[in-house]
């Protein structure tokens, strides 16, 4: 599996957001954008057992948080942000597994339904965060939670499953093996 970085996946996220024939037309906020990060993660782990950025994640105020994208976006607009989708040129660049990109756009498909206090409120009643946070203590969540961690509890999350039969059409193809098979 090829490995990107928290910002080029969230590039790559804003891009098949902006790209998707979805209902929801709206701008991606940067708090928005920082939590989907969170579920592309997870279920990348879970289903390639490899995560798709090595970008430390960290339990904040507002939910899980990539430092490294937050820096990147908090002087920018919610608009100026949707500016930096990638183009299809970049997208290729990245040289994403085709199975890579489908499950991230099918992340998306699940998870963009939300606003980003949605999301932001769904973290909040989820492991690893019910575990890890403490008010006013930023904390590692690969110290807490381990990438197998993470993993394991995407795989236990109600949409996982429905998640796994969207995904059929994809473990057809043989050049990939699922950790779930």
């Amino acid at each position: 599996m090829t490995t990107i970085s928290a910002i080029d996946t969230a590039k790559l996220a804003l891009a098949l957001l902006k790209n998707s024939d979805d209902d929801i037309v709206e701008y991606t906020s940067r708090l928005k954008l920082l939590k989907l990060l969170y579920y592309i993660q997870g279920y990348h782990l879970a289903m390639f057992n490899a995560p798709l950025f090595n970008d430390k994640m960290e339990a904040w105020l507002h939910g899980p948080v990539v430092p490294s994208v937050y820096k990147w976006v908090k002087d920018m607009t919610d608009e100026k942000l949707q500016d930096e989708a990638m183009n299809d040129e970049q997208m290729g660049a990245l040289n994403l597994h085709p199975q890579q990109t489908e499950l991230i756009s099918e992340v998306l498909k699940i998870y963009n339904k939300y606003s980003a206090y949605g999301l932001r409120d769904k973290t909040h009643t989820e492991m690893p965060w019910l575990s890890v946070y403490e008010k006013d203590k930023v904390i590692d969540f690969e110290y807490f939670y381990p990438n197998e961690e993470l993993k394991e509890i995407i795989e236990e999350h109600k949409h996982y499953t429905n998640f796994l039969g969207r995904l059929d059409t994809l473990k057809k193809d043989k050049d990939i093996c699922f950790s779930n098979s």
